[in-house]
């Protein structure tokens, strides 16, 4: 069990951009929140126990409102005006985030929040109170051993939200916004009292655009009190986004008081070496395991594709590395997960950004035909320049150059040799007489054929007539350059 003991909390208000930025008094009180309490500055951090309530006033021009927690691993409810606004993590605006962090900042506009309140408050409009306490839990799980040197806390976490009201509205709802940190299951459990006989519980996710809605819900129960739900989100649901909801919400009328939701889900700790601010653009690039000897990832290429990362890996084997494959997964943030399926493992590659600049990636490798015991194993990557290549041109092996074939139908199997650095190679298919009478296509701008991404070093084909062909390769290295093209070799089919 771990909570913690204290947090620090700095208000930030931010006015016009024309005024900057400005700190204010905050009146510092029990936690029954005597609004008759002292002022105390705040322009400075400042400790306080890790129960209290803290009372505020806005300024009438104050644009926009920005609290800051650290070390916080508890509730907090935002009361203003009228309504209380009761979340979980980190919301800016009307966005939604995840769950507590080491740093977790709360950021809305006054006076429209824009966010679901339910309850009734007696502070007047323009006064805010901040209530903290330590309801969320951190459960240890899959407790087990490591090689030494592997960061690994991995909490699955309990968030316990008591006094949930829900009014007769219909549709009125209360939503907990949280993060995941691998693919696994998302467990939800919520009581109520009152004279509200349904609630619906709704698990929901980032869109999935393969759907004729691509916002439908994930899973969702309607029922008397208690209702139990869970979703077990898979590789696929995790790369589109980790960021997930969970919603109560009255469809059926009556009144749900002193309500109490437990949401339990996959969750990993930060180590405080890491980048927390490191930008998509620093993931995009190069990487090469600095352990040149490693048995396991040697290589990783990863690129940008709007607000996704396709992230690229091969292993160690020979003669040459292995390609895994390139999975796309939602930028959402340090670090970037990466989760694959394959028929006898899964692999969950945590790729986090250092403060010296290397990536370190924590492979975790679950393996679902029983054949080995499943391992976690840590790699360190160092960018590399893409300005230039080091690659040769591949050797054509067979055929050779001026081979004649006289069989049909016309198979033709191309072979060359390896080239050290290479992930891909690329082959060139060109035709006599297809384009124009008596030349090569790509002597007179005509359409070749080009094969990309072949991952080893022979291709098999169907020529298309009895004339002459010509083919020819160039290796492509991890950052996408390309070797120089190797000569051109000649074929001719009879028949």
């Amino acid at each position: 069990m771990k909570t913690s003991s204290s947090i620090f909390l700095k208000l930030i208000l931010l006015l016009p951009p024309v005024l900057g930025l400005i700190f204010v008094p905050l009146a510092l009180a029990n936690f029954e929140c005597n609004p008759v309490a002292s002022s105390v500055n705040v322009s400075r951090d400042y400790s306080v126990s890790s129960a209290r309530c803290h009372l505020f006033e806005v300024p009438s021009n104050t644009n926009l409102i920005q609290i800051v927690l650290k070390s916080l691993s508890g509730r907090f409810d935002l009361y203003y005006g009228e309504g209380r606004i009761n979340f979980f993590g980190l919301w800016d605006k009307q966005n939604k985030f995840g769950a507590i962090e080491n740093e977790t900042k709360i950021a809305f506009q006054q006076p429209q929040v824009g966010l679901h309140t339910v309850g009734v408050d007696p502070y007047h409009s323009g006064q805010y109170r901040l209530e903290i306490s330590t309801a969320a839990t951190s459960e240890v799980s899959n407790s087990q051993q490591y090689p030494p040197g592997v960061f690994r806390q991995m909490y699955k976490v309990r968030i316990a939200s008591a006094g949930i009201e829900l009014g007769s509205k219909f549709g009125d709802r209360v939503i907990f916004p949280i993060e995941l940190s691998k693919p696994g299951r998302i467990q939800v459990r919520v009581k109520w009292e009152g004279t509200a006989s349904k609630l619906a519980l709704i698990i929901n996710g980032p869109d999935r655009p393969e759907l004729q809605n691509p916002v439908a819900y994930y899973a969702r129960r309607d029922g008397v009190s208690p209702i139990i739900l869970s979703y077990n989100v898979t590789s696929s649901d995790f790369n589109r986004g980790r960021k997930w909801f969970v919603s109560l919400v009255n469809f059926s009328g009556g009144l749900a008081e002193n309500g109490e939701v437990t949401i339990s889900y996959p969750r990993e700790a930060t180590p405080n070496f890491v980048n927390t601010r490191a930008r998509l653009n620093e993931f995009v690039g190069n990487w090469q395991n600095v352990d040149r000897n490693t048995r396991g990832i040697t290589q990783l290429a990863i690129r940008q594709k709007g607000n996704f990362l396709g992230v690229h890996s091969w292993g160690s084997c020979r003669p040459r590395d292995c390609d895994h494959g390139e999975t796309t997964v939602a930028f959402q943030g340090n670090p970037v997960i990466v989760s694959q399926e394959f028929s006898f493992k899964k692999e969950i590659k945590r790729l986090t950004m250092l403060r010296n600049g290397q990536l370190r990636v924590l492979s975790e490798n679950i393996f679902t035909d029983g054949t080995r015991r499943d391992y976690v194993q840590e790699y360190r990557f160092r960018k590399v320049s893409t300005s230039r290549t080091s690659l040769s041109a591949p050797k054509l092996i067979s055929p050779v150059n001026g081979t004649v074939f006289n069989h049909y139908p016309r198979n033709t199997m191309l072979c060359w040799s390896p080239v050290r650095g290479a992930v891909s190679y690329t082959v060139e298919i060109d035709c006599y007489h297809c384009c124009q009478s008596n030349q090569w296509c790509s002597d007179v701008g005509g359409r070749t054929r080009i094969v990309r991404n072949i991952n080893s070093t022979s291709y098999r084909f169907q020529f298309v007539g009895a004339q002459p062909g010509r083919w020819r390769v160039w290796a492509v290295d991890t950052a996408g350059r390309k070797s120089p093209k190797s000569s051109w070799y000649e074929f001719r089919y009879t028949r």
